[in-house]
């Protein structure tokens, strides 16, 4: 049976006890330690941070290979064959990451400088960009990676638009407005942004996040290449399946399992799910390392774009919406809520398992994420098996914690295209994705996870007729 994140973590943790992490993996050291701060942010935004994380740690780490290109320095500081170290590599590339990290969190200085200058005991960053060692190394290939992503349409400075004073990281710029609001439903087709609590009990209204996505600078694809039609089962177009959707998520809720509650669980937290699984491919030699990880999250983010490009086109209802459009004051029969198990409920009390997130419905973000996964791991690997397991333990859920699930739950997948079903799938258990917003994104979706393949292996290669990021 193979081992969870956190068993890989304690496992790389006793290593380096031995050898330290700028002679094994430094990058599989830190994770761990910035763990806190990414998960507190939706997932498109640490889905992009830890993709700019990566695109550091290639820059840097490409410079210490024989013939491997960066993105935007090519190989103009490529060192001599005899400074190829891990050291060297590792050394490099803390020092590129510790730059990304005070500019995404610069409340957090003084965590990341114990992390790197204490507990790494690397010497104190002089800001030196002498590529002839690894400090210079990292600070240079720092400046071309961090110089392009912070304008790459995610908006992460929140400074697009010529926004100065007060600037929000990541916040809207591309002028979008929802059709309905939480308290005035005008179009039960598009999405209605909810109302969520704060850790302070107070009401806020959702709004779209990451909304500028859709603009971003993909590395492989762009996103009209990824041709996904419109939604079909709209009141629009056809009332019938409009009401049949609605009704089969309903009954999704009332034929809830633990099994289905913790796959649903593990999908939704993709710093942890997909940090496992990528984890397990990577292993922890810091080459693969690199190579796995770049690949991914550089194919993940592409992904994103392409969803969220068509999210804001076609901005689609929700269920939580349309159950309670349609059914609001009739009887049904579905989830209670936590700890409350299958109940009769009116249609206006129905909630979905999962939170729903802050987003249009239509196509299932998350499906096309785990479709990319599958597609480039499965090219990465020269293989469809990947024989990953995990158990979810008695009484662990994070929604009903102490009671779900009843006994252990064994989430097993044996092969890639596995993996990306069951993950898909979740999303309507969760009683968050329509089935048609799943099956679009899983029928369009592989072919970013290829192209991204594709290109970022002649970069890997050395090939110098491959053009820098766009």
């Amino acid at each position: 049976m193979k081992i969870a994140y956190l068993a890989v973590v304690l496992v790389a943790l006793l290593s380096f006890a031995h050898s330290g992490p700028l002679d094994t993996n430094v990058i599989g050291f830190l994770i761990p330690q910035i763990r806190e701060e990414f998960t507190k942010t939706p997932v498109t935004i640490q889905l992009h941070s830890i993709m700019v994380l990566m695109a550091n740690a290639y820059e840097s780490w490409s410079q210490y290979t024989p013939q491997s290109r960066g993105f935007f320095v090519g190989g103009q500081f490529r060192r001599p064959a005899s400074e190829h170290t891990v050291q060297n590599k590792n050394t490099a590339i803390a020092y590129a990451i510790h730059r990304w990290l005070t500019v995404l969190f610069p409340e957090q200085q003084a965590k990341w400088d114990n992390i790197f200058y204490t507990i790494l005991a690397l010497p104190v960053n002089n800001g030196t960009r002498d590529t002839s060692i690894p400090m210079g190394m990292g600070n240079k290939c720092a400046d071309n990676v961090i110089g392009f992503f912070e304008h790459d349409g995610f908006n992460s400075l929140g400074d697009e638009g010529g926004v100065i004073y007060n600037r929000v990281p990541y916040s809207d710029y591309t002028g979008y407005e929802p059709k309905n609001t939480p308290f005035d439903l005008q179009n039960p087709d598009r999405w209605q942004p909810l109302l969520d609590k704060d850790p302070f009990y107070q009401l806020k209204h959702q709004a779209f996040i990451t909304v500028g996505a859709g603009n971003y600078k993909t590395f492989a694809t762009d996103v009209r290449d990824v041709d996904v039609s419109a939604p079909r089962e709209t009141l629009a177009r056809d009332r019938r399946k409009y009401e049949k959707k609605t009704r089969d998520i309903i009954k999704a809720s009332e034929d809830l399992t633990d099994f289905q509650k913790m796959s649903a669980e593990f999908w939704d937290n993709k710093f942890s799910s997909f940090g496992t699984i990528a984890r397990f491919i990577a292993g922890d030699d810091l080459d693969h390392f690199v190579g796995t990880e770049t690949l991914l999250n550089i194919a993940l983010v592409d992904g994103i774009a392409a969803m969220w490009y068509y999210k804001r086109q076609f901005d689609a209802v929700r269920p939580i919406t349309a159950v309670h459009y349609l059914k609001g004051n009739d009887n049904i029969r579905a989830w209670g809520g936590p700890f409350q198990g299958t109940v009769n409920m009116k249609g206006r009390e129905w909630k979905s398992y999962l939170r729903t997130d802050a987003h249009p419905e239509y196509p299932s973000g998350t499906t096309c994420l785990c479709t990319i996964f599958a597609q480039s791991m499965r090219l990465w690997s020269g293989t469809n098996n990947l024989n990953f397991t995990i158990v979810r333990p008695a009484r662990s859920s994070v929604i009903e914690p102490g009671l779900t699930p009843a006994n252990d739950v064994v989430l097993t997948y044996p092969t890639y295209t596995h993996m990306a079903e069951e993950c898909g799938i979740s999303r309507f258990w969760g009683g968050v994705h329509f089935t048609e917003a799943i099956d679009e994104a899983s029928r369009e979706c592989g072919v970013i996870g290829t192209k991204a393949f594709n290109r970022f292996k002649r970069y890997l290669d050395g090939d110098n007729t491959v053009n820098n990021w766009h």
